[in-house]
């Protein structure tokens, strides 16, 4: 976050590729870390895509790039209109290690960023069917798309206290422990010491 705490990462702009263009992609490959990544006004226009138009959280956790993997990507009055049919919008880690494609949420402070929708978190926290998330198709990664004030949680340390585990709302399902949930479907949060949370 910027310190004035106003600001905004990408603000009143476009993103796009020429789709007669045979070279390059359009995809935004945006960080990860304990901070919220700020989008406003801003338009995805043309394709294809590569991995999503807008992918949360690239690299996480590899060879000391940022972490933990639990970013929130606020979006306001984003644009997806313009982008080829069919196109997916976006995508929870790409390039990262496994907690990279559960950990990271997006948020919307208006109907149309998020279909309708204020939060959509990863396919693979399957607890919040039960709070009345639905969940997407391609176009937004199979997340569950919630209309419930969801956000991320952070615990630091400077030693290893041991794994946590999170109980209630979303959490309160059997943990899954095939890749990439690894538990973390059921409120596990593991020690994560590079970045001491």
């Amino acid at each position: 976050n910027f310190a004035d705490g106003v600001s905004h990462h990408f603000r009143d702009g476009i993103l796009a590729h020429n789709q007669k263009d045979p070279y390059g992609i359009l995809q935004f490959l945006g960080p990860s870390g304990p901070f919220t990544f700020r989008f406003a006004n801003m338009t995805f226009a043309g394709g294809p895509v590569g991995a999503a138009a807008l992918c949360a959280g690239q690299h996480c956790g590899l060879n000391g790039a940022g972490g933990p993997c639990d970013v929130q990507y606020l979006l306001e009055d984003v644009d997806w209109t313009r982008l080829e049919a069919r196109q997916q919008r976006i995508k929870f880690g790409v390039n990262s290690l496994s907690f990279g494609l559960v950990q990271p949420i997006f948020l919307a402070t208006d109907n149309a960023s998020l279909g309708g929708y204020r939060a959509m978190v990863s396919q693979h926290l399957n607890g919040f069917a039960a709070m009345g998330c639905e969940q997407q198709g391609f176009l937004w990664d199979s997340g569950y798309a919630c209309n419930l004030p969801v956000r991320r949680l952070n615990f630091w340390s400077e030693v290893d206290q041991g794994n946590l585990t999170l109980s209630g709302p979303g959490y309160d399902v059997e943990p899954n422990w095939a890749y990439p949930s690894k538990g973390l479907n059921a409120g596990l949060m593991e020690y994560e010491p590079m970045h001491k949370g």
